[in-house]
């Protein structure tokens, strides 16, 4: 059994109980537009729920998802629908996708134990916000998007990154509480004018926030610790600017490495890393070009004239001179 709508509108499909369908329970299809999908169980379905070429202004919602074999809510090239107060536990590609679509929004679902949690794929301006994704592979993952939002999520338990953005520009990565992911919290890959803020990420056994191939994005504002690194760039990322970062008590602070240059790192506050605080291994900026850099915890020299700059430099635990400017009291 499985239910199916073309061409229709004004529609509610609720409270059904499909099970080991072998097509989607619940399909939407061709210009099927301001229809509801509320309050169904679906379980051991092929796929779960999906809005099919161009259907649009759906609201689905307060839905039971289990054990679905391939996507459990799917909108593909179906735009400004909302996707909310949904659960997806089992689902063995993607928990919630936008692919092709656009001014779509996710929001307070749980998706776990899905292979991606919550999926961006060549679309534009849809949201994922307050949602929770664990235990999933990648918990949002944001594929060729452009001005999407990621906002409020709580992501934990990923077995690789908690967000990641790949060849994505102008997202907005605000707000999210991300912890206990075994690779990275945060990743932008090949992905350019990006903001990340607002954010506060704990427990990585790898990079909390990483750029890699990354230029002109603004990382501010976050909330870093006991993190093996903190912010780490490599593969030549460049132009970047990150400032204002509350980053405590991780193994390594802040990394520019692989090359990565004409970034600029300013009122941050970097203190009590396990190993070290800062390391640049190219030619980046530790200042805001007007004369004030970072607060730095194991920072010995003095400020003879009261101005709240150290006089000497800050050099790392290997005599590297990073910060010509050092702040005498945390910025934040």
């Amino acid at each position: 059994m499985n239910i199916r709508i073309e061409y229709s509108t004004g529609c509610t499909i609720k409270d059904n109980v499909v099970t080991n369908s072998g097509m989607a329970a619940i399909a939407l299809w061709y210009g099927s537009n301001e229809n509801t999908v509320k309050g169904n169980l679906l379980k051991g379905n092929a796929y779960g729920i999906k809005l099919l070429h161009g259907c649009e202004d759906n609201t689905v919602k307060d839905n039971i998802l289990e054990g679905t074999k391939n996507e459990g809510i799917d909108c593909y090239f179906s735009s400004n629908n909302v996707i909310k107060d949904n659960t997806i536990k089992g689902s063995q590609t993607y928990g919630i996708s936008f692919r092709g679509s656009d001014g779509c929004t996710a929001k307070d679902n749980l998706v776990m134990d899905c292979w991606w949690g919550y999926h961006i794929n060549s679309g534009e301006e849809n949201t994922i916000r307050d949602n929770e994704a664990v235990n999933c592979f990648n918990g949002i993952i944001v594929l060729y998007g452009t001005s999407n939002t990621i906002k409020g999520n709580t992501v934990h338990g990923s077995s690789n990154d908690g967000i990641i953005c790949y060849d994505s520009y102008e997202i907005q990565i605000i707000d999210n509480t991300l912890y206990k992911n075994m690779v990275d919290g945060i990743r932008l890959w090949e992905s350019d004018y990006n903001l990340v803020s607002g954010n506060v990420l704990y427990d990585h056994p790898d990079d909390a926030i990483d750029l890699r191939t990354a230029h002109e994005n603004v990382v501010e504002g976050n909330e870093i610790y006991h993190n093996a690194f903190a912010i780490w760039l490599d593969a030549g990322s460049s132009l970047n600017t990150i400032n204002e970062n509350i980053v405590w008590e991780n193994d390594y602070g802040i990394i520019m490495f692989g090359g990565s240059h004409s970034n600029m790192i300013y009122h941050n506050d970097i203190m009590d890393s396990n190993v070290r605080q800062g390391r640049d291994l190219a030619t980046n900026t530790w200042d805001n070009g007007a004369g004030e850099g970072n607060y730095w915890s194991d920072y010995g020299g003095v400020d003879a004239d009261g101005d709240g700059i150290g006089d000497t430099p800050y050099a790392n635990d290997l005599g590297e001179v990073l910060d010509y400017y050092p702040l005498m009291t945390p910025w934040n």
